[in-house]
């Protein structure tokens, strides 16, 4: 939230927004006992929808998002709270173009530090692969080959790492 101001405003406005809505949908729930099938808040879509009994349909008011399969419940969204679950969409929509923007931003800054961070990499890998080298030769209990001062190597009980128990 904290990444810019307009991303903590449109959070805020969605979370305002928000339980606004869900007071509307606690009232309508209270007010319409007798329409409603449950009294339930559920999501259907992205919308908040009550299930109602669908001979109320007319009586209640609002868009049908859904339906049951026995077909006497619709998943309906009260009228009252229509133009708020908009206002959530387009908050939703303006919280997603200020990440989008955030994120551009963080890119380009980092394109910018491209070669510290190819190098960096690399130590990484290197590093990494040095610590995985040496696991592995825990593991095997591995020993480091000597020459003598002629050069050669004198190997004595050797094994090949991938022939164990021979």
């Amino acid at each position: 939230d904290s990444a810019s101001v307009r991303l903590q405003q449109a959070r805020t406005q969605i979370k305002t927004t928000h339980n606004r809505m869900i007071e509307k949908l606690n009232s309508v729930l209270r007010t319409h006992k007798n329409q409603i099938q449950e009294p339930i808040i559920t999501l259907r879509g992205d919308r908040y929808c009550i299930p109602v009994k669908s001979e109320c349909r007319g009586q209640f008011g609002g868009l049908v998002h859904d339906q049951s399969s026995s077909g006497a419940t619709l998943f309906m969204e009260p009228a009252a709270v229509v133009e708020l679950g908009n206002e959530i969409r387009q908050l939703a929509i303006k919280e997603r173009q200020e990440v989008e923007r955030i994120l551009i931003e963080l890119t380009g800054l980092l394109a910018s530090r491209e070669p510290e961070i190819q190098a960096t990499l690399e130590v990484l890998a290197h590093v990494d692969f040095t610590a995985a080298k040496a696991r592995l030769a825990q593991e095997m209990d591995a020993v480091e080959p000597q020459l003598n001062a002629a050069g050669i190597l004198d190997v004595r009980q050797a094994r090949h790492p991938l022939l164990t128990g021979q």
